[in-house]
């Protein structure tokens, strides 16, 4: 599919139902965005994940016979290249095509990253992982388990009221944040929500993130790493389980975009993309 086509296919996919839409924006948490101003590899990324979800959602049988297969997707880019408008267009589409706001889960690694994010959340409280002194003598992933409560609650995000799972994109920003500890346990509780206990063991690492239909990575590993945690993309140089299955998981994701075209014009954006640039470089001024 060429650039015209796939831009024909945005505005079809995104034409509004005029009867019943402020009805809808009140149910729903849908961001303003339109999702044709943006270029051409933004377009391509929007295009590729909604794509999926279309697919699945006009086919159900499609998804079950490739529940083994989700999307999972990468999308790099420096400070002011549009990646949070490729949230937002996901957001405000698969939300408006699944009624729900739940169809679309957007975590980051920090509450000031998550609050810029539609309905953001820490990844710390979507998929809590194990605290304290104990957590660092963890040598499996399902050593520790979630609690009841928890679990219920996780589930009560992820599933309609008929237990069929609600969610169908996750969209993890600041990546370059994410320890691979983090990303395990992150993918280890999606798994304990979806999977039936008696899989859980077996299936960890077949299942990464709980079979959740499309993931998506949003970040610039040149920016701020991981606080006392190794990088997702740096090999372990231990036998850490714990951090080897992070890297395993992130070594899984095959699909890259790498946005190039700063977006951010305006005089007072451009100031904010200096000094995030300069973080990214570690330029003192």
């Amino acid at each position: 599919m060429n650039i015209i086509e796939v831009k024909n296919w945005l505005i079809e996919a995104s034409a509004s139902i005029e009867n019943g839409e402020i009805e809808r924006r009140r149910q729903f948490d849908l961001p303003q965005v339109n999702p044709l101003l943006v270029n051409e590899k933004q377009m391509t990324a929007t295009h590729i994940i909604l794509k999926r979800i279309y697919d699945l959602f006009t086919s159900e049988h499609h998804y079950k016979c490739n529940k083994a297969d989700p999307l999972k997707m990468i999308v790099q880019g420096c400070a002011g290249t549009g990646k949070s408008q490729i949230v937002k267009i996901v957001c405000r589409e698969v939300r408006r095509m699944l009624k729900a706001n739940n169809a679309v889960i957007n975590v980051a690694p920090t509450s000031a990253a998550a609050i810029l994010l539609p309905n953001g959340r820490t990844i710390h409280s979507f998929t809590p992982p194990p605290f304290g002194k104990k957590a660092k003598s963890v040598v499996s992933l399902n050593e520790r388990p979630m609690t009841s409560d928890k679990l219920d609650r996780l589930k009560k995000i992820l599933y309609d009221t008929n237990k069929k799972l609600l969610t169908r994109v996750l969209n993890c920003d600041e990546r370059g944040m994410v320890g691979q500890p983090l990303l395990a346990w992150h993918s280890q509780r999606l798994v304990e929500a979806t999977l039936q206990p008696e899989d859980v063991l077996a299936q960890a690492m077949h299942q990464t993130f709980g079979n959740i239909p499309v993931v998506n990575l949003f970040g610039d590993v040149l920016q701020l790493g991981a606080v006392k945690q190794t990088d997702l993309h740096h090999p372990p140089t231990d036998d850490n389980a714990i951090k080897n299955a992070g890297y395993t998981i992130y070594s899984t994701i095959k699909n890259v975009i790498v946005l190039d075209e700063i977006m951010r014009q305006k005089p007072a954006q451009q100031a904010l993309r200096s000094r995030l640039n300069n973080i990214r470089c570690g330029k003192i001024t």
